[in-house]
């Protein structure tokens, strides 16, 4: 026998959609199985309350209490339905069961009850209701059957087709409905494929109560039991005889002819064309092919013809021509009823003229909006003036060109932004029909802006005359002009210094060489030494004064090389600020701030900046240079226009008067100044500068709080060199060797420092001097050892075109290049041209001793 824990270890384990319960007589759960978690969501301890505790308002509740109170009386209850609450706040349907638990003596003390969830079930009648509802008032006539024809429902419309009341023809067969004949043509055909392929749609013959013929367009389905074999039939039928059909037919054109005389997208209108055809029932789908490569039809997916038997093509024609083809879809084998043939080729007409209505309008609208947006993003003024000279409209350029509003601008007489100047001009130009003048503007603030206009008189688009005008800003046309002929006094400016740096550097070239010979005499009073010492420190400055000029003249890419930004630019800066009363302060930490760059264009940086920084604190003030080494990241490197990597960061901070904001993001803009007789060009080419050697420079000002300038350069790790120091040791040596230079003086001296030095010299004027001496040489069978040959020669054969005529002659001559000056000579097109070596002028006697000593020896 059982014992109770069985029974209960039996409870616990119901499914999740059930559970067990109990209460006393005063209605608190005393008892409930784990599974109410499952059902309810509560744990048995939330739930152990009175019953009513979680029950809902619903009207079905309202019995509760009164069956709880019988079954408590001893009255076993039958199973009633009970809307609860779940712990998620959702509603749940239970089905419940109780009875009356007794004492041994027969005295209830409480209930017992199973409830099972049944709000999947009651949600399924819910819907079945709205189905059944659905299909009662259907429009269209409904009928089920088994597959001998049974019938076991028809919907209200079926029956009022057909004559009858729906309770007339449950369980008579369908074939009442059809003549013999109808049977043979059209029903078991029809039939036949609804079983080969479960579903079906066509005309079938039908007939009414009273023996009357009509025809229906009948759409069938087969529908099968659980196990999947086929039980009977579900039928859809649609009277399609004459009357109706014309009905259908003037419902789709309103329809058609409603959405076609709809402006908006073509696509759009053909798919709701395409939409209100296929819900009339005269076809099962339609699309559109507009010539365009696209086919337009109801609805997204597969083609709406994809797998039915039949179609029609209707060609959309207008006056124009074709337009495109209207196609049609059906179910039918049979294809469309010959009477709509007509009426879609009547259809077809009027699309297409919607079509070519549509797409004139969008045609229209596209040229307006391209010469809308063309005249709105025009950077010149566009005015149109009625013939009184108001002004009717005006593109956004009114704001940016003359800073006045276009909706406050529009309406008033043009004369208002006319300087009153040039009022007569105006009258003149309006009156006038394509007449280009020249004349002056007023901005908002009053200033005159000089323009240049073009007036043309043309018809508006209500058809009535206005005067077109295009205004262009001459600012930049005339800045321009007069930067024309700065640049080409600067372009004059750098030939001239490139030729003066060239003769300077042969006149150092000779009075290094002299004050070195000098200095190897014997026998000089003690302090002759010093003073030759003296002299010869001045020309390495002046050296540095020609070279100097020649970054001047060469400009372009930067000569980069190891060098010590910190020193750099506090060198700069200091002698910027020469004879003002600005202060120079110095942060530099202690680390290396090594950069590789072309020191003369940073040194013009740091000096331009300077020299700002003076001109914005002219009472004095305090100048401050900040320089540290940072890591720029992804994000910073992005925000800076820099790759990410190490970089020196420099900051030139002033005290003068600041920036304003409006000014700020053009400080770097060519030709833009504040100042009266400024070129404009101090700070961009600062930024081209720095863009050059892979940087950055920006700045931060406040009006009355000075300004800082950023400078990032990319990080070195490499050691700049150490400048040699001056020697007059002449390094010694022997063998032949031809000096070509066309100044008298630099050949003089080098060919003294030579001749001292133990080499036995031929010292020629150019090109074509050095080869007679050279081949004379060879003749006698003492050929030189090497040549020195300055790359620069006026008016006659230089150095390049010299060594390629020598190498012709012995490919094994060794061969020097020297020059003050050479835009073309680089270490890498001289070592092919076959120099062994490059000597920059001016030179020291030990440069020039130990340069050849090393050439001589190479092997």
């Amino acid at each position: 026998m059982a014992k109770p824990q069985d029974f209960k270890d039996f409870f616990e384990g119901f499914s999740r959609d059930e559970f067990f319960y109990a209460h006393d007589t005063q209605g608190v759960f005393t008892y409930l199985s784990p599974s109410l978690t499952a059902v309810l969501g509560y744990t048995q301890d939330e739930f152990k309350t009175h019953f009513t505790t979680y029950l809902t308002d619903d009207p079905v509740n309202w019995e509760v209490e009164r069956r709880t109170s019988l079954s408590i009386q001893g009255t076993e209850q039958p199973p009633y339905e009970v809307s609860i609450r779940h712990k998620d706040g959702s509603v749940r349907w239970l089905e419940v069961k109780e009875r009356p638990v007794r004492s041994p003596g027969g005295e209830v003390r409480g209930v017992e009850g199973h409830a099972r969830d049944i709000t999947a079930r009651k949600a399924a009648e819910a819907d079945l209701r709205k189905v059944r509802a659905a299909v009662e008032q259907a429009g269209d006539a409904i009928a089920i059957a088994d597959l001998q024809g049974t019938i076991s429902f028809v919907n209200p419309a079926w029956a009022k087709m057909h004559g009858f009341e729906p309770a007339e023809l449950i369980g008579k067969s369908l074939a009442m409905f059809h003549t013999a004949e109808q049977l043979r043509l059209d029903v078991e055909p029809f039939n036949a494929r609804v079983m080969s392929q479960g579903s079906h749609q066509g005309p079938v013959g039908h007939v009414r109560r009273d023996g009357g013929e009509f025809p229906t367009w009948m759409s069938t389905v087969l529908f099968h039991d659980e196990a999947g074999r086929p039980v009977g039939f579900l039928g859809l039928a649609r009277d399609i005889s004459e009357e109706e059909l014309r009905a259908v037919r003037a419902r789709l054109a309103r329809t058609v002819l409603a959405r076609l005389n709809t402006s908006g997208d073509l696509t759009a209108m053909l798919r709701d064309v395409s939409r209100a055809i296929r819900e009339s029932g005269l076809a099962d789908g339609a699309a559109f092919d507009t010539g365009e490569g696209l086919l337009v039809w109801d609805g997204e997916g597969a083609h709406p013809g994809a797998g039915l038997p039949s179609r029609a093509d209707i060609p959309l024609r207008s006056d124009d021509g074709a337009m495109g083809t209207l196609v049609l879809f059906s179910r039918s084998p049979k294809g469309f009823p010959p009477q709509l043939a007509t009426f879609f080729e009547g259809l077809g007409a009027s699309i297409a003229i919607g079509i070519r209505r549509t797409r004139a309008e969008a045609d229209l609208q596209r040229r307006e909006e391209r010469y809308r947006d063309l005249v709105e993003n025009l950077e010149e003024l566009v005015l149109v003036l009625d013939l009184e000279g108001r002004i009717v409209f005006a593109n956004t350029s009114c704001q940016t060109l003359l800073g006045r509003p276009v909706d406050q601008t529009v309406g008033r007489p043009v004369s208002e932004i006319v300087d009153p100047a040039y009022h007569d001009a105006l009258a003149a130009a309006l009156r006038e029909d394509a007449s280009k003048h020249r004349c002056a503007l007023l901005t908002a603030s009053g200033e005159s802006l000089p323009v240049a206009t073009s007036c043309r008189r043309v018809l508006g688009r209500k058809g009535d005359e206005v005067i077109r005008v295009i205004v262009r800003d001459l600012r930049t046309e005339n800045l321009l002009q007069e930067q024309s002929a700065r640049v080409e006094k600067l372009r004059s400016l750098g030939v001239l210094a490139g030729g003066v740096a060239h003769d300077f550097n042969n006149y150092l070239t000779a009075i290094l060489g002299c004050l070195g010979l000098v200095q190897e005499m014997p026998g000089l009073p003690a302090e002759v030494p010093e003073l030759i010492g003296g002299a010869e420190r001045a020309a390495l400055k002046a050296h540095d004064l020609a070279r100097q000029l020649l970054y001047f003249s060469r400009g372009g890419a930067p000569d980069k090389r190891p060098l010590d930004l910190a020193s750099l630019a506090r060198d700069s800066a200091s002698l910027a600020l020469s004879g003002s009363a600005v202060r120079l302060e110095t942060d530099f930490l202690a680390q290396a701030l090594t950069v590789e760059a072309d020191a003369s264009q940073l040194s013009q940086v740091f000096a331009n900046l300077a020299i700002n920084a003076r001109e914005a604190m002219p009472g004095g003030g305090l100048l401050r240079l900040e320089a540290e080494r940072v890591d720029i990241g992804p994000d910073e490197a992005r925000t800076r226009g820099v790759s990410p990597s190490p970089y020196v960061h420099l900051r030139v901070r002033d005290q003068g008067a600041g920036i304003r904001p409006d000014i700020l993001e053009r400080i770097y803009d060519p030709f833009f100044t504040t100042k009266g007789a400024g070129s404009g060009m101090g700070l961009a080419v600062c930024h081209a500068i720095i863009s050059k050697h892979a940087g950055a420079i920006w700045a931060e000002s406040a009006v009355g709080r000075g300004s800082v300038f950023h400078i990032l350069l990319p990080a070195s790790d490499k050691t700049p060199p150490v400048e040699a120091a001056f020697s007059s040791l002449i390094v010694p040596g022997s063998g032949k060797v031809l000096v070509m230079d066309d100044e008298n003086t630099v050949r003089s001296s080098v060919a003294a420092i030579l001749k001292a030095a133990g080499y036995e010299v031929a010292a020629v004027a150019d090109g074509d001097a050095a080869l007679a001496r050279f081949e004379a040489a060879r003749a006698a069978g003492a050929p030189f050892r090497l040549a020195l040959l300055d790359l620069v020669v006026k008016g006659a054969m230089g150095g390049m075109e010299t060594a390629a005529a020598l190498r012709a002659l012995d490919p094994g001559t060794r061969l020097v290049a020297m020059s003050g000056y050479s835009e073309e000579a680089t270490p890498g097109s001289l070592a092919e041209m076959g120099f062994a070596a490059f000597l920059p002028k001016p030179f020291q006697p030990h440069a020039l001793t130990a340069l050849l000593a090393d050439v001589l020896t190479r092997r």
